[in-house]
């Protein structure tokens, strides 16, 4: 017990409280994935099992959604510029979800992450990419990019709606039956309801 304590309190915490900060992202993504690795030194077992869990998770560390990465307060100018030029790339790579080689987890940046898919995660948030063509320590002052960070910071990034909706249909689910067949009829039947009777 007192390991996972000594696990929440040095990595999980942090990342917990800042999860719904869409600007921070990818950043934060990364940093923990470092962090995991890192903790193999403190607890071999925790650290393995927290880090199999999480390479299942990298969807912020897409090659689409690694721009949000441009709005972070965490990252140097140098940074930026790196991703900023990768971004003008075409690469051959996963654009929705990172999935390291082995042993790749520590040495990838940001910007190896980064293609023209980074640059459409723009477009899609109708932000003005003109800010990219200003040194990235002139972007604060830029109306395009405070507009962009404007967008990011309304921007709701974590599934807790999701995730409450389905542990609220499995617990309704469970407290009607317990037999798996008996389970998937009752999907049916309220599937084929809400087809006879669409929301308005």
């Amino acid at each position: 017990l007192h390991e996972v304590f000594l696990f929440i309190i040095l990595i999980y915490s942090r990342v917990w409280i800042e999860a719904p900060r869409a600007c921070e992202a990818a950043v934060n993504d990364k940093a923990l994935l470092n962090d995991l690795v890192s903790y193999n030194n403190v607890n071999e077992k925790i650290a393995k099992a927290t880090l199999t869990t999480f390479l299942r998770h990298l969807w912020y560390l897409g090659g689409n959604l690694v721009g949000f990465s441009l709005f972070s307060n965490k990252l140097s100018t140098d940074e930026k510029e790196d991703i900023v030029r990768e971004m003008k790339k075409e690469k051959n790579m996963d654009q929705i979800k990172w999935v390291p080689k082995k042993g790749e987890e520590m040495t990838m940046n940001l910007s190896d992450l980064a293609s023209s898919a980074s640059l459409q995660f723009l477009k899609s948030f109708r932000i003005n990419e003109t800010f990219l063509e200003l040194p990235p320590d002139q972007w604060d002052a830029d109306e395009s990019f405070q507009e962009g960070r404007r967008k990011l910071k309304k921007l709701k990034i974590v599934n807790d709606g999701a995730e409450r909706g389905v542990a609220m249909i499995s617990t309704f689910n469970d407290s009607l039956t317990r037999d798996e067949e008996t389970k998937q009829a009752l999907l049916q039947v309220v599937e084929h309801h809400r087809r006879l009777h669409p929301l308005k």
